[in-house]
């Protein structure tokens, strides 16, 4: 296709050899045309911090908001309890030693993890988990304890 755009550019042009370099002269701009070229945020600082500000506020508020609602956007789920003093003492060591960078921490609802792993994870298993350790990929096997048949703090599995 590029040739073909190529082609037909050239096929239509002319050519003009020893054309003339032009370039408009240079002028000094002076004090009323620097104004004309100044926009309405550069002339108004003080409207334009104000502006800035209310925006970022909207956007924090919009950020914000769902955190503090997440009782009500998380199902909760009765066989989830927050950690023991042990188990959150296992999940430092294992945040530590940075396991979670090879090693994902759920199951995704694609076919092929679902016929291996069982059913895939749900939010509400993931409530007490700060920070989350889902990862972002899997280089090694995957430790949710669904997947790996063992039985998760607070949540039977059958």
């Amino acid at each position: 296709m590029m040739f073909i755009n190529l082609f037909k550019t050239m096929r239509n042009g002319s050519l003009e050899a020893a054309e003339a370099a032009q370039a408009p002269a240079w002028t000094r701009i002076t004090p009323a045309a620097r104004a004309r070229v100044a926009t309405v945020v550069e002339r108004k600082p003080v409207q334009f911090v104000l502006v800035s500000t209310v925006v970022i506020l909207i956007g924090g508020f919009v950020e914000l908001v769902p955190t503090f609602m997440v009782k009500s956007n998380i199902p909760t789920i009765s066989a989830v309890h927050p950690y023991t003093p042990l188990e959150l003492e296992g999940r430092d060591i294992y945040v530590r030693e940075g396991c979670n960078t090879c090693h994902s921490q759920m199951v995704r609802p694609f076919r092929s993890e679902t016929e291996r792993y069982g059913e895939y994870s749900k939010a509400g298993e993931f409530v007490y988990d700060h920070p989350f350790l889902w990862g972002s990929k899997r280089t090694g096997p995957d430790l949710h304890a669904k997947a790996a048949n063992i039985p998760m703090p607070g949540i039977t599995t059958t």
